[in-house]
């Protein structure tokens, strides 16, 4: 997301200086851990690179932006929260990874991977709306999106939106 900031704020400069120096470091890194850990390495090199690359457009682009740590907090931890709650549902409910299930076939895999999408898509939205109320209907995707589908229905019905 951070790369997609720079390209729609025409900050082109920034990000030719950025590119040149990750594609140097994705060389340097790839130098050093196939040295290291041998073919595997330039894997690991390259994802060690990417990460690195997307916390400094990630943290530039916020500065650029000027959106403060606390700003952008105030508008994750609903999802954050949402994505705790999901997860902890699925897992106390026995869904999980697993490598395989021996006495499932394939229909019955695909039956309860659409029952664990439909509890964890239930349980994640459930959680932000109800916190998102909590919070006191504060503007956001959560805001968008009703008015979003507000307009929709108007629209079904015939009326202007």
């Amino acid at each position: 997301m951070s790369r997609q900031a720079f390209a729609v704020h025409g900050w082109m400069k920034a990000m030719l200086k950025m590119s040149v120096v990750f594609g140097l470091s994705s060389i340097a890194s790839i130098v050093v851990f196939i040295h290291l850990f041998g073919f595997p390495g330039i894997a690991v090199g390259l994802v060690l690179n990417g990460i690195l690359g997307g916390m400094i457009y990630f943290i530039v682009a916020m500065r650029r932006l000027d959106i403060s740590w606390k700003r952008l907090g105030a508008g994750l931890w609903r999802s954050f929260v949402g994505t705790v709650v999901m997860a902890g549902l699925l897992n106390l409910l026995g869904f999980g990874w697993f490598d395989s299930h021996p006495g499932f076939s394939n229909l019955g895999l695909a039956l309860q991977l659409t029952e664990m999408v439909a509890i964890g898509a239930i349980s994640y939205v459930s959680s932000i709306l109800v916190l998102w109320w909590i919070s006191g209907r504060p503007d956001g995707p959560e805001r968008d999106l009703l008015d979003y589908l507000r307009r929709v229905m108007i629209a079904r019905k015939g009326g202007h939106a």
